[in-house]
């Protein structure tokens, strides 16, 4: 519902300042929790033209377990642009996963185990 049709909803049987904040804040909230679901799950579509969706869907549920287990945000962890790349490009040693743009020597190191 959006913060207009809230207020007027809230109002139809009669104004009072209280009924019209507490609607517009409760809009307001329901709104924020909705964008927060939408980019949530932007975050964790498989674009369409990626070569290996399955691959690039394991590598977003590692990317976010990671992210959740250091406490960060995913991109921090792998960009999205470095994951694309690693769909691409399939490097399978760490000489080729060097030239994957994002993958330096720090995140190879911090992430040992999946590289």
């Amino acid at each position: 519902m959006t913060l207009k049709n809230a207020c007027f909803v809230a109002c139809s049987s009669g104004f009072s300042t209280r009924s019209c904040t507490r609607a517009k804040v409760k809009a307001e909230l329901d709104f924020t929790h909705a964008l927060g679901n939408e980019r949530a799950s932007r975050q964790n579509r498989v674009p369409k033209d990626v070569p290996h969706p399955t691959l690039y869907k394991r590598l977003l549920e590692w990317r976010e377990a990671m992210a959740d287990e250091q406490g960060v945000r995913p991109w921090e962890i792998v960009s999205n642009i470095s994951m694309l790349e690693l769909v691409n490009f399939l490097p399978t040693d760490h000489r080729h996963l060097m030239r994957i743009k994002g993958i330096g020597k720090k995140k190879q190191n911090a992430s040992a185990k999946l590289f």
